[in-house]
């Protein structure tokens, strides 16, 4: 099965459809995992099957007018369990926020992109566009963010974009309601 990272990406944008799935294979080459919405930005993550390795990819789009233009993005290695179904406490593991509770949410990756709004004339001019991975465990239903609620997928894994050099408050909810966590996301720049 071909992989066309941007027409998925558009096409996930489109649906914000995420169908679980516990593992890549021969017939199953990648599996969308996260989006995120904001006003005129969009952030995608998938797990794709690579050569003797899974990979997770991350991608930054940009809507202008009517149409969604793909910047960039990064990925890296993806641990052979990162599909499954989240536990109901992480794993011990590195965070960048040490003032929250890293068995219930924890950062595993960031990034961004110089979006100049194709201009030529000042290429180094523009917003930056961030992106981080923000990972929960089973009790968390919806990661909040500028009042927009991001669902938790199967796996636990979600990724936050925004604008701009500030921090974003992050707030953590529990299936029921409650708040669990809230922390700041640090640019990537």
């Amino acid at each position: 099965m071909a992989y066309d990272a941007e027409a998925e990406s558009l096409r996930l944008i489109e649906s914000r459809e995420l169908t679980p799935a516990t593992r890549l294979s021969r017939r199953r080459r990648y599996v969308p995992m996260a989006v995120d919405v904001s006003d005129d930005i969009a952030v995608t993550m998938f797990a794709r099957r690579s050569v003797g390795c899974n990979v997770e990819e991350t991608y930054i789009l940009v809507r202008r007018g009517n149409e969604w233009t793909m910047l960039g993005g990064g990925g890296g290695p993806l641990d052979d369990d990162a599909l499954d179904y989240r536990p109901a406490v992480l794993p011990s593991g590195p965070s960048a926020h040490s003032e929250h509770n890293a068995r219930v949410v924890r950062t595993e990756g960031a990034g961004g992109v110089l979006d100049s709004g194709a201009r030529r004339l000042w290429p180094g001019r523009g917003r930056w566009i961030n992106y981080c991975i923000v990972r929960v465990n089973a009790e968390v239903a919806h990661v909040v963010v500028e009042g927009r609620h991001i669902a938790v997928p199967w796996h636990g894994r979600c990724v936050v974009g925004w604008v701009g050099q500030r921090p974003k408050e992050v707030v953590v909810l529990a299936q029921d309601g409650r708040q669990m966590e809230q922390f700041a996301l640090m640019p990537a720049r």
